[in-house]
């Protein structure tokens, strides 16, 4: 007890005294009580403050104003200074005290009648106090509210709860006052009875608070949890059974983690779970919750079995880790409003608002709930706030079983005490509470009811009440047991008994322990077992009832795009970053060429840097998408932990995740393409460039999401990301051309399949192709273009190549005709001269001959030469026709002219707006001097492939030359841009799955196992 509230009693009773004076056995029983709190020192200096007031008050009489004016006083201090408990407490004293002589006069009567309204006391429990503190006789304790506990009752008791100890001498008294859950004990008898070491005497009441025990010489011990559970009945707490029946668990590494125990609890405890690191507490927790399936053995539930029935029980057991489990850029009430949407789909919005606020307010948080949490190193609510905001994350969706990692670790002495009051609370409600502690205070120590000690090697070497545990471990130990051990309980000593190493000759300690775990364990099963408890068939209390898929899905986007819009550094980077680097490429690139002496001014048909522009846009737009995603789900991975455990659904998180991460992507590539497109005047294609964008930066979402789901730290996914980017850069088909890769890796005819692996290929290929053949311009000439082009390459090119292996394989020498040079010309001559032969109506069997001898003979050499002329002179025919068609197209006027077009008379005014140079000269090749070249595959073309249609080898071959217009499947033809788009998505599709089945961090776990 405090000086203060001492002080508060002794001035309150001087004026009670003082109404018929201060008699020598009240003053030796203020002594006494005195005693019981205070040094002998102490002692006389209240002594001397109870005898100057009464004296004070002979001074001036029985003046009653200045007594009102004076418990006025005392009563304002004890208001503002003292809790409720305390108040009761300091009443119950004065009572006491008042009566000692044997009555209560009429100025006594007054004053004790005027306290409770001045100490905002409850009328019904002050009665209460009243008639405990004043009875003398057990029939005159017969109430509700009191327990009576003796060897034997002889007398009829209506309403008062009875115990009966046949070891107990006298009659022991407690009186619960369930408003501030506190219990008063008052000892009736001539037998010596402590109480935590302090004598109860016949006339003077305590306070029996959680870690006190009650003694008698023949009297096994009364714990305070007993007395709580006397007075609990059905409707305080909900029928709980908790059982674990010979539990093992053993590592996938094969060391054994839990030997075999057992335990058994009811609804209304709370345990505390201790041992060294490394002694299996977190596993035991993980059996019992639920988390980790034992090797063998049982946990119960109400008689279900937690591992082989749990969707029975689902809702009904609690986890708070020792990390927080709080989203740190959500506000104190959002978090727990979350918890509580995800618990309680059933429930309206006002309800959930209600039991959200309910909740803050019986965690002490409401002042605090519209601030945002912030992180442990970053804080913005106290540590003691964050754990019991923790607590509350479960608390709110009601759990009848709860499991507590470490609650008071980081936290000051206060927040760790006020941590635990809150979690004994629950327990006194009826909750199972289980907690992992390390060096709990004496005060926290003495709330648990029951304690488990694990030593090393999963070892259970001690499972009782927490204040017999060092009398039970000296007497193991063969130390002597102090009398009065449980007045100041030091959990430390428990594990130095443990501990404790054998010494040497020379009293030095050596590493061998005096007991080890396997003797300490043998100890504990010889001497300690668990009381079994009345097996529960009632189904457990349980509200719990997630939302549906596709609403847990929303809520999770609700929840995140709250948290990002909260996180100000984070939204104003995402709102900067795409505007920002768009304008500075943009800018950077935006060439205009020096003629002479004369800046000229920009145009986008003359800027040399759009290619380039059109590459570095799919880089960044892969940037942005991995660098956003990349730390998601890691950020998220003990919330998740926590949604697992509450079997809510990891696909709905993931559907969440994807949509808002599409929707920052699409926010991002939109906001870069219009603000390059405005700097660059790239005028013809902006759907499609900010499709491909947004493609290729979904895509790489999905990757990003990957990588955070895999990894464990984000240091480890930002050093992946340029290895995922820097290919991405290399094989995108501009620093390197694809048919200068290695040999090993390269295809002359169409692009390697490293590159087909590549998002920025399909997406760069398929604006560069956009550029060209949707603009303005080109759209109404494609055609005829490419017509042209095949045309010129195969009169120009492709004719005189076969003319010239014709001449070549004419001109042989028969000594020369098993020559590998030779017939591998002679089978390409073959198949070219057949896909030429086949739309000219040419009789196949005359090409046949190629292939039966070397040299080719004068007569067959003469027929092939002449259709090679006849190709080429309808190719010449052809060509000069649609170059004639196309010249009458270009001189015609534009059809529907855009607006800002109305000053150009002919089509072919448009070219130098809406094309650029520098495209159409890298899509038609025309910067290489290389035409055509011949290999051993067959004859590939180089120039214009942008003209060029893919020659597939059956109908499912999708591959394809870089900058090829359209793409071939099942013997269709698709437009370039819409193929490559289709891919991307299907490319997004299968990293989707990957996400989904966790294939990457499967992959790495069996092989960190193998």
């Amino acid at each position: 007890m405090n000086e203060q509230l001492l002080e508060s009693i002794i001035r309150l009773y001087a004026l009670l005294a003082g109404t018929d004076g201060l008699l020598e056995a009240e003053k030796a029983r203020i002594e006494q009580f005195l005693s019981q709190h205070l040094s002998d020192q102490s002692i006389a200096g209240f002594l001397h403050l109870l005898e100057e007031t009464v004296q004070k008050l002979d001074e001036i009489g029985q003046d009653e104003e200045w007594q009102l004016n004076e418990i006025h006083s005392i009563c304002s201090i004890v208001n503002r200074e003292f809790r409720l408990s305390q108040k009761y407490f300091l009443y119950l004293q004065l009572l006491e005290l008042s009566a000692i002589d044997g009555h209560i006069s009429k100025g006594e009567a007054l004053i004790l009648n005027s306290l409770p309204k001045l100490l905002h006391l409850d009328h019904a429990e002050v009665k209460m106090l009243r008639s405990f503190a004043l009875a003398t006789k057990a029939k005159e304790l017969d109430s509700k509210c009191i327990l009576l506990i003796s060897n034997v009752f002889q007398a009829e008791f209506e309403s008062a709860i009875t115990w009966a100890l046949p070891d107990l001498q006298g009659l022991v008294a407690v009186l619960k006052l369930s408003s501030i859950e506190s219990y008063f004990v008052r000892y009736l008898g001539n037998e010596e009875t402590l109480l935590n070491g302090r004598i109860l005497q016949n006339t003077m009441s305590l306070v029996w608070a959680p870690g006190v025990t009650l003694r008698q010489s023949r009297l096994n011990p009364v714990f305070f949890t007993d007395i709580r559970e006397r007075f609990s009945t059905p409707v305080d707490k909900p029928p709980i059974s908790f059982e674990a029946r010979d539990i093992t668990f053993t590592f996938p590494s094969g060391k054994i983690g839990l030997h075999s125990m057992n335990l058994a609890e009811r609804g209304g405890r709370m345990i505390a779970i201790m041992g060294a690191s490394g002694c299996g507490k977190s596993t035991l927790f993980n059996v019992l919750n639920g988390n980790e399936k034992p090797d063998t053995g049982q946990v119960l539930v109400n008689g279900l079995d937690l591992h082989r029935q749990s969707k029975k029980l689902e809702g009904t057991i609690g986890y708070i880790p020792q990390d927080d489990l709080l989203n740190e850029h959500l506000t104190v009430f959002q978090n727990l409003y979350y918890a509580a949407k995800f618990s309680f789909a059933q429930w309206p919005e006002k309800k959930v608002v209600e039991a959200v606020e309910r909740t803050l307010a019986s965690l002490g948080l409401l002042e605090a709930k519209d601030t945002i949490v912030g992180s442990p190193l970053r804080k913005t609510i106290s540590g003691g706030q964050r754990k019991r905001l923790n607590i509350g994350m479960e608390l709110i969706r009601q759990p009848s079983i709860l499991f507590v990692d470490e609650p008071t670790s980081g936290l000051s002495s206060r927040d760790s005490m006020r941590t635990m009051e809150l979690l004994k609370d629950l327990a006194i409600n009826g909750k199972l509470v289980f907690v992992i502690i390390h060096q709990p205070s004496p005060d926290i120590f003495k709330m648990f009811d029951k304690l488990m000690i694990l030593d090393k090697g999963g070892y259970l070497i001690y499972y009782g009440n927490g204040l017999e545990a060092i009398p039970y471990f000296r007497i193991a130990a063969n130390l002597p047991v102090a009398q009065d051990y449980n007045a100041l309980v030091s959990p430390d000593e428990i594990f130095d008994i443990v501990e404790a190493k054998v010494l040497n000759e020379s009293g030095e300690e050596l590493d061998e322990r005096r007991l080890s775990p396997l003797n300490w364990n043998r100890i504990y099963l010889e001497n300690l077992k668990p009381n079994p408890v009345d097996v529960v068939q009632r189904p457990v209390p349980n509200v719990f009832h997630p939302p549906a898929f596709f609403k847990q899905a929303w809520l999770y986007l609700r929840r995140d795009a709250t948290a990002k819009l909260h996180d100000a550094q984070y939204l104003l980077i995402n709102l900067l970053e795409a505007p920002v680097l768009a304008l500075l490429l943009a800018v950077i690139v935006r060439f205009a060429p020096i003629r002479g002496f004369e800046q000229m001014p920009y145009r986008f048909f003359q800027n040399e840097n759009i290619p380039a522009y059109f590459f570095m846009s799919v880089i960044i737009a892969l940037f942005m998408g991995l660098s956003v995603s990349a730390e998601e789900i890691l950020r998220d991975r003990l919330l998740l932990k926590r949604e697992k455990f509450l079997h809510l659904s990891r696909d709905s998180y993931l559907i969440a995740k994807i949509l808002l991460l599409f929707l920052l992507s699409a926010f991002h590539t939109l906001s870069f393409v219009l603000i390059s497109d405005f700097v660059l005047e790239v005028n013809d294609i902006g759907f499609e460039y900010w499709l491909v964008l947004f493609s290729a930066a979904c895509c790489a979402n999905l990757m990003g999401l990957i990588l955070s789901d895999s990894f464990k730290n984000a240091v480890t996914v930002y050093v992946l990301i340029p290895l995922l980017l820097i290919p991405q850069l290399v094989l995108g088909g501009v620093v390197i051309r694809f048919d200068r890769l290695n040999p090993a890796f390269g295809n002359p005819s169409r692009v390697p399949l490293l590159g087909d692996m590549m998002i920025s290929r399909w997406a760069y290929e398929a604006i560069m192709v956009a550029q060209f053949k949707n603009n303005n311009y080109q759209k109404h000439v494609f055609e005829l273009n490419q017509k042209l082009a095949d045309y010129q390459y195969r009169r120009l090119y492709l004719l005189p190549t076969l003319s010239s292996l014709l001449e070549e394989l004419r001109q042989a020498d028969s000594s020369q005709r098993n020559e590998p040079d030779l017939r591998q010309k002679q089978n390409l001559l073959y198949r070219e001269l057949r896909k030429e032969a086949a739309g000219f109506n040419i009789d196949l069997n005359t090409l046949e001959s190629i292939k039966k001898t070397i040299p080719i003979d004068v007569k067959n050499g003469e027929i092939l030469k002449k259709h090679l002329e006849k190709f080429h002179g309808y190719y010449n025919r052809a060509y000069k026709e649609t170059e004639q068609e196309l010249e009458r197209v270009l001189e015609s006027p534009l059809p529907n002219p855009p607006p800002n077009y109305t000053q150009i008379p002919k089509l072919k005014n448009l070219a130098e707006i809406s094309e650029n140079e520098r495209t159409s000269e890298i899509l038609r090749n025309q910067v290489l001097l290389e035409r055509i070249l011949v290999a051993p595959s067959g004859i590939v073309r180089k120039i214009d492939p942008i003209y060029q249609n893919p020659e597939p080898r059956h109908s499912l071959d999708i591959r394809a030359h870089f900058y090829a217009p359209y793409k071939h499947f099942m013997g269709y033809l698709f437009p370039t841009e819409s193929f490559n788009l289709v891919v991307i998505w299907l490319m997004s599709a299968f990293m989707a799955l990957a996400l989904r089945f966790r294939w990457l961090r499967k992959m790495m776990v069996r092989k960190r196992g193998g």
